[in-house]
């Protein structure tokens, strides 16, 4: 009887750490935001587990082309928290305001916000046109102020 307690609880500690690893799978997160009929700024960033952060600018930005920057392992964690937070791997992969049956509202001209997690050899990819999750939209917010990404973009 003892050592089928001493398996289980055995077999309970390695599921809790495999559990762990696979939240600190995510090795990239990367948040693009697209033009828009107007002036919306137009910029990737990349932000890697090491904390390297990597810009590209490409319209009504401050800062044009690529810069580099980081975060904190503090800050990457973050980032991983509100990702499983909003089950970042079960949201649909995109967001228009159309009901899945194809009804709805239809809005042109407004920017795309597309994130994207890595983790492992698997990529997901959500975007946010309209109308997506408010967790959704509180991660691209926490992307661009953990980033710093005002400094490139500009205000």
């Amino acid at each position: 009887m003892r050592i089928i307690f001493q398996a289980a609880a055995l077999f309970f500690v390695l599921s809790l750490a495999a559990a762990k690893a696979n939240e600190s799978d995510i090795t990239k997160i990367t948040l693009e935001r697209t033009p828009c009929f107007g002036a919306c700024p137009v910029y990737k960033l990349t932000i890697h587990s090491s904390g390297k952060v990597e810009y590209e600018g490409k319209d009504h930005v401050r800062q044009k082309g690529s810069r580099s920057g980081t975060i904190s392992t503090e800050d990457f964690e973050k980032l991983l928290r509100k990702i499983n937070e909003i089950n970042f791997f079960n949201l649909s992969e995109r967001y228009d305001g159309k009901n899945p049956d194809g009804s709805g509202v239809t809005i042109t001209d407004l920017p795309t916000r597309k994130t994207s997690v890595t983790r492992g050899n698997r990529t997901k990819t959500v975007e946010n046109y309209f109308r997506g999750p408010k967790g959704l939209k509180e991660l691209e917010d926490l992307i661009d102020e953990l980033t710093k990404s005002a400094e490139w973009i500009g205000g």
